[in-house]
């Protein structure tokens, strides 16, 4: 049985990829609820895994400072590929390293990011990319039920009736936490490769609350927020899809219950 390291497992991809495949691989995860914590359990690890699945990331939409970002989007990977020099390692990367434009960007589309986010996931990459056995990610927003993200902050904010603010002109590909786990669980046996991971619907994270909003039947409370830019990251998954006959839930075709499960 493969032994599988999941860095949190309680966010999004790791909560789910736990959930579905625990008792197929032998896995371990790793939850971030105390960065220090989190870090001396991650040094006390020996070199043992098959795969390495790093699901750690300080998001876009994140408000803390840039350092925070780097050592979680960059200096932890120098020292997952360090440590884990026996692991195939995946890496959620993002949609964001690549340049905004209009069109539907695939693997092959110029990355140039144009926020610190995308900068800090492009270094990641470019780490991952000199270890022995990899395979990158590169994710639309995900949602559906699990421990903590902001997708369950949405949820939560609607139900208890409290405004949240939300962007509204960063356009993105929401993908659901099921499929992106399924597809994580496919590319184990890959190797060196990058796949765009993500719905085919794009929106911004405004848009995406009001469709989550009116499925629940709630009063939409959010405060629109705006980015310096406009910034458009709308991806095309059609290699991934191509590979394994694979077809995504899109979030204004499928019912709460289902994003929730």
């Amino acid at each position: 049985m493969e032994r599988i390291l999941v860095l949190n497992g309680l966010e999004s991809c790791g909560f789910r990829f736990v959930k579905s495949f625990q008792g197929k691989y032998d896995i371990k995860f790793l939850e971030p609820l105390e960065l220090k914590r989190f870090l001396h359990d991650l040094t006390m690890l020996d070199d043992v895994y098959d795969v390495v699945i790093n699901n750690m990331e300080i998001g876009f939409f994140n408000t803390r400072n840039y350092d925070y970002m780097n050592d979680i989007n960059v200096r932890l990977n120098e020292y997952i590929s360090t440590r884990f020099k026996k692991a195939k390692i995946i890496l959620m990367s993002s949609q964001f390293v690549y340049k905004s434009s209009e069109a539907l960007k695939d693997e092959d589309y110029t990355t140039q990011p144009e926020t610190e986010y995308g900068k800090t996931k492009l270094e990641a990459e470019k780490i991952i990319k000199k270890h022995d056995s990899y395979i990158i990610i590169r994710r639309g927003f995900s949602y559906g039920k699990c421990t903590m993200n902001l997708y369950m902050d949405i949820i939560n904010a609607l139900r208890s009736h409290t405004p949240i603010k939300l962007n509204s002109n960063v356009y993105i590909n929401p993908v659901l936490n099921s499929d992106l786990a399924d597809i994580t669980e496919m590319l184990i046996d890959d190797d060196n490769d990058i796949y765009n991971v993500a719905g085919d619907e794009y929106m911004t994270l405004y848009d995406m609350g009001n469709i989550i909003c009116n499925y629940l039947k709630e009063s939409c409370n959010f405060i629109k927020i705006s980015y310096i830019k406009n910034l458009n990251y709308a991806i095309s998954s059609e290699r991934i899809k191509k590979k394994y006959n694979y077809k995504f839930f899109n979030i204004s075709d499928d019912d709460i219950l289902i994003m929730q499960r």
